[in-house]
């Protein structure tokens, strides 16, 4: 499952925002993540956005690493949520 929305971020005011995506750990590495992202950014385009963001856990390297593997980079925004540090990337669509 995934979705997303108007950015939350008062700072980045005309980007779309990934809020989640989250797949079965039997599905990994099937290519599912993949085509759910390809779908989620397809929309996020045609609903008039040119540029998304999300927040990702910085010990979350898989998922750093997915994300990257999409284009998506980070932008240097940093947050502290949960005792955990949270890694801002974005992508230009």
């Amino acid at each position: 499952m995934a979705w997303w929305d108007e950015t939350r971020e008062k700072d980045l005011p005309d980007y779309a925002e990934l809020i989640c995506i989250h797949s079965l750990q039997s599905q990994w590495r099937k290519g599912y993540g993949r085509k759910m992202m390809e779908t989620v950014l397809h929309d996020i385009k045609k609903a008039g956005y040119s540029k998304v963001m999300l927040w990702v856990f910085e010990e979350n390297i898989r998922a750093r690493q997915f994300y990257e593997s999409l284009g998506f980079t980070a932008n240097g925004k940093t947050k502290k949520d949960f005792e955990a540090t949270e890694l801002c990337y974005e992508k230009t669509l």
